[in-house]
């Protein structure tokens, strides 16, 4: 059920992002263009992320009905790994 919620958290977040909201936006990249730049680069990841922790955290409970199962962590890796790149290759081109 946690990874149901932080992916829905996620989901709100990448809402957030697309919707020109600064909340999530750290006071460096707020009122400027980079910022906007920087925040639309947001918005796939986090919705990957979040719609990737949906959907898991829903089949984990259909499927594994809450037990310790190694083939979803590794999903969960796989899920979880390629946004978290994206990101951090974001925040280093829009650091320079």
């Amino acid at each position: 059920m946690s990874f149901t919620i932080l992916g829905l958290l996620f989901l709100i977040q990448a809402i957030f992002h697309a919707w020109g909201s600064d909340i999530f936006l750290g006071k460096k990249y707020r009122n400027s263009d980079i910022g906007r730049a920087y925040q639309r680069k947001l918005v796939f990841p986090l919705t990957f992320l979040g719609a990737g922790w949906v959907i898991l955290g829903a089949l984990y409970f259909a499927l594994y009905e809450g037990k310790d199962a190694a083939s979803f962590y590794i999903w969960l890796a796989v899920v979880t790994v390629p946004p978290f790149i994206l990101m951090a290759f974001n925040k280093y081109r829009f650091i320079r």
